[in-house]
């Protein structure tokens, strides 16, 4: 790609991102959590997985309470990026997959068994500081204060699972089904 194609596609990028920070913080009411504008954008090169989802170089989380609002936020995004971007895949969620904070319980998959046990509460801003946030230690200056998103795709064959005996399922997960425990 040359030069000026490339910096082409990264300004017409940027002007996405200014975009959809404005229709988040008009449309969907998020004025206070708006994102620092990149200056510079890198290149993130493919990764060598599924083609039909990797590859991409920028991804969109929505969540929501109301899945509802979830969809219809991407819906938007999508639509008002369809000159710049193309959307690879999606992939629709639901319920809380951990606390989030020290005074909620840990909620249970659809296996039955909790899920998130060992994750670091959102209100622990030491520890979210620590492993979460990209901070002063990097040289990319663009990264600072992001983090880092690992998708995992689980298939949940739920009704073979449920005819499996009980400790071969706490097996598989190594950790007590009832009460979450080791």
């Amino acid at each position: 790609m040359t030069g000026s194609v490339q910096e082409e596609r990264a300004a017409a990028l940027r002007t996405l991102l200014r975009t959809w920070t404005a229709a988040a913080a008009d449309r969907f009411g998020l004025a206070d959590r708006r994102p620092a504008v990149l200056a510079d954008l890198p290149h993130l090169p493919p990764a060598d997985l599924d083609p039909d989802r990797s590859g991409g170089d920028l991804a969109i989380q929505a969540c929501a309470d109301d899945p509802l609002v979830a969809f219809h936020a991407i819906r938007n995004l999508a639509r008002i990026g369809r000159d710049t971007v193309v959307m690879r895949w999606s992939q629709l969620g639901f319920g809380k997959a951990a606390s989030n904070g020290a005074d909620q319980q840990t909620p249970r998959n659809l296996m039955g068994f909790k899920d998130g046990t060992r994750n670091i509460h959102g209100d622990d801003t030491a520890l979210m500081d620590q492993h979460v946030w990209v901070g002063k230690e990097t040289d990319q200056a663009w990264m600072r204060g992001g983090s880092y998103l690992v998708a995992r795709r689980i298939r949940m064959r739920i009704e073979g699972w449920d005819r499996d005996y009980l400790t071969d399922q706490q097996n598989v997960f190594g950790r007590y089904k009832y009460s979450g425990a080791r």
